[in-house]
């Protein structure tokens, strides 16, 4: 890392993610892993809507990890991250249109350039999540520009566990419950959120009825499930 570059923690993010970068994604291949990573998929693909073309900015990028899955699903994607070792992991994946360095609340791009904007846990580590979201606003079409929001739930109890854990990314961030990241995401239009990712530690490792128990709480609309994933349309 360039040694004039200020850390990740003394901008604008409220945990240094260089510090974790080697082995960040180890966690996507354990059975939990995966089965988290498919149901979060699912809420962000149905936050997206329809359209799978264009150019989406994928804010808080870190590895490259979902840069990969919006451009399997067709968009031109641009990473930005303030975590150069992160960018350097995504950088070796190849799929995104450009990686770059950036705080996330001064984004390098004109008004208007990218048809959508995503978070995916990245939005709770911003130390300004209003100003944060202000400009993934500023950078999308309006009309019809979309930002998209994935978010850890701090009314899960798997989330609270970790945020008691000290010394991880986890205990600094800033989680939000399902009505805060609506009031966050309702100033700039009609926002919907949806509560996902219900997993009791008993089914990670039987994935069929792990997926029927997520859509029977999602159907219930509780609010205990681990993801959160909100959106509006500009």
């Amino acid at each position: 890392m360039d040694e004039n570059h200020p850390s990740a923690s003394e901008n604008g993010s409220r945990f240094d993610f260089d510090r974790i970068a080697p082995g960040h994604d180890d966690w996507y291949d354990t059975p939990a892993g995966r089965l988290y990573d498919m149901l979060e998929r699912r809420g962000m693909a149905g936050a997206l809507g329809d359209r799978r073309a264009g150019l989406l900015l994928d804010m808080g990028c870190g590895s490259g990890h979902w840069s990969s899955f919006f451009c399997f699903h067709g968009y031109t994607v641009y990473g930005t991250d303030i975590s150069r070792e992160m960018l350097r992991q995504a950088r070796a994946r190849g799929s995104a249109g450009a990686y770059v360095v950036s705080d996330g609340c001064r984004l390098p791009f004109r008004t208007g350039c990218f048809d959508a904007t995503v978070f995916v846990t990245s939005l709770e580590f911003v130390r300004d999540a209003a100003d944060a979201l202000r400009e993934a606003v500023r950078c999308t079409r309006r009309p019809g520009g979309r930002v998209v929001v994935g978010a850890l739930n701090a009314e899960s109890g798997l989330n609270r566990r970790r945020k008691a854990r000290r010394g991880g990314p986890y205990a600094s961030s800033a989680m939000f419950t399902a009505a805060q990241l609506q009031h966050l995401l309702s100033g700039y239009g009609t926002a919907k959120v949806k509560v996902t990712a219900f997993v009791p530690a008993l089914l990670t490792a039987v994935p069929l009825l792990a997926r029927l128990y997520n859509r029977v709480m999602e159907a219930f609309r509780a609010s205990s499930g681990d993801f959160l994933v909100g959106g509006v349309l500009l």
